[in-house]
């Protein structure tokens, strides 16, 4: 499955944890590595990114529980559908 998604790039941030204060604010998504995912932040899931090779490293995909944007709501189903089960 293929989508294109139209985004807008507001914050770039080495730091994880602000990248992940953000999402929990409702302001976007991030990729990180899967150690992060241990981080018990509120309004924030995590979910492992499928791919067809085996990642250097881990990552994950996370995003603000209840956000409704169209393009947030597609990308959920996107990676959802992409997304390694537990």
């Amino acid at each position: 499955m293929s989508i294109h998604i139209d985004g807008r790039v507001v914050k770039r941030d080495d730091d994880l944890m602000t990248v992940l204060t953000y999402v929990s604010m409702g302001y976007g998504i991030g990729v990180m590595p899967q150690t992060m995912t241990r981080m018990n932040i509120p309004n924030v899931v995590y979910r492992e990114i499928a791919t067809s090779s085996v990642p250097k490293s881990a990552i994950a995909f996370v995003y603000r529980r209840n956000d409704c944007s169209p393009q947030t709501d597609l990308l959920i189903k996107h990676m959802r559908s992409h997304a390694l089960r537990r």
